[in-house]
């Protein structure tokens, strides 16, 4: 599990006098409130519910962080990146047409973002819509080229199109970034038997 990291440099210490009587559980909670409210003045509400989001999203709580992404995104719309991260979430909550309709918002936002095509792509790929899926994962490829699950969907819908060459360059690639990959391994061995079939 990530740890949640707050999106600033500034960390303002907040000191309240504590109680003559001591501290209670009632006292806890008033400083909790405290240094919540600062950090909301700090960082802004959308940045706040968006990182709290994050963190209910860890914790399997779906329901909780889709309200704080929908809530932020009613702040700040243009925030590409919780779009992203709503999505994910309703792949979780089995919403996959509002998943894929997030993602797809993010891309209008950002369309070099890789993440968010190699997700939409998942989702193409979950509907059966090869040909888009493939796309998507391209894109996500070439944004970036170190993902190695874009690079091994981009290959197998590389050899679904006869395009042999190019997928061996993809399963090449994915062996070196991961060389403990069977799959990969697998496709490759059977690309350049083709290409020796086909040689002679």
């Amino acid at each position: 599990m990530s740890t949640l990291k707050f999106d600033t440099a500034q960390k303002t210490p907040i000191t309240v006098p504590a109680p003559a009587n001591g501290t209670t559980r009632r006292w806890q909670r008033f400083k909790i409130e405290v240094r919540f409210k600062a950090v909301l003045t700090r960082l802004g509400k959308a940045t706040v519910l968006n990182n709290i989001g994050l963190v209910f999203y860890e914790l399997g709580k779906y329901p909780e962080a889709l309200a704080s992404y929908s809530t932020a995104l009613k702040m700040e719309p243009q925030n590409a990146q919780t779009l992203l991260r709503r999505g994910k979430v309703l792949v979780y909550m089995n919403r996959h047409a509002d998943a894929m309709e997030s993602y797809r918002a993010a891309l209008q936002l950002n369309p070099a973002d890789g993440l968010s095509h190699y997700e939409l792509g998942v989702e193409l790929l979950a509907a059966k819509e090869f040909d888009a899926a493939g796309k998507e994962f391209g894109e996500a490829a070439r944004l970036t080229p170190e993902r190695v699950g874009a690079r091994f969907n981009y290959g197998t819908w590389l050899m679904s199109q006869n395009r042999w060459d190019e997928a061996q360059r993809e399963f090449e690639a994915v062996i070196r970034l991961e060389p403990g990959n069977v799959q990969a391994q697998q496709r490759l061995t059977a690309l350049k038997a083709r290409t020796k079939h086909v040689e002679r």
